[in-house]
């Protein structure tokens, strides 16, 4: 059984070519028409895809379950969630019409809520196999 979840590398390389392809589309709009503004948002979408792609390569895995509990990888470090006292739910929600689904992790100190994108899986099915990986079985 899987114990661990990251966003897919295929994911992560896709954006970094594309916060290259947005990177050379803003060095064009600015030699070809000197547009600051198209420059300055082209050159920002490039900056997000590039930190989305750098930071799925890096903080890998994201989420990782054995027997003492849970460990989570992010940007300030890694957070260790013990079993006991943690509760574990995938919470779907609906704004402007779409629906979503993300994994919460609550130990009643800190509140961690991940999407697909951190998983590279469907937060329901991760809540399902971190509550098969529970000693003593889902709470």
């Amino acid at each position: 059984m899987d114990n661990h979840w990251a966003t897919p590398v295929a994911t992560c390389v896709a954006a970094l070519i594309g916060a290259a392809a947005l990177g050379v589309g803003a060095v064009w709009s600015g030699v070809s028409d000197g547009g600051a503004l198209g420059v300055l948002l082209l050159s920002l979408a490039a900056l997000g895809a590039l930190w989305a792609g750098l930071t799925g390569l890096v903080l890998r895995p994201r989420l990782r379950a054995d027997g003492d509990g849970v460990t989570f990888r992010g940007l300030a470090g890694t957070v260790d969630l013990p079993w006991a006292g943690l509760s574990v739910q995938a919470r779907r929600t609906r704004r402007l019409g779409r629906d979503s689904v993300s994994l919460e992790l609550d130990d009643g100190d800190r509140l961690l809520l991940l999407g697909r994108w951190e998983l590279g899986a469907p937060p329901a099915a991760v809540a399902e196999a971190l509550d098969a990986l529970r000693p003593g079985g889902p709470r």
